[in-house]
């Protein structure tokens, strides 16, 4: 559920597209090597638990200028 927030939020998994389609987008491009994924999986749910939660916390992201979803700041 991470993987498919944080990636339909920077806008490279459409809502409705099947998880395993990203799954074979990484199969395909990265080595097989399971270190790598563990490593992937770590990053990835680390940001989501920290950044791109339900309710997300988008002004400290280091992807908000990627992201699609992005709220706006506001300035005090």
């Amino acid at each position: 559920r991470y993987t498919r927030r944080i990636f339909s939020r920077l806008g490279l998994l459409a809502q409705k597209e099947h998880y395993s389609s990203l799954q074979q987008q990484f199969h395909q491009n990265l080595k097989t090597d399971v270190k790598l994924y563990q490593q992937y999986h770590a990053l990835i749910v680390s940001h989501a638990k920290r950044h791109c939660m339900k309710k997300p916390d988008c002004p400290g992201c280091p992807l908000r200028q990627i992201c699609q979803y992005k709220e706006p700041v506001h300035e005090a």
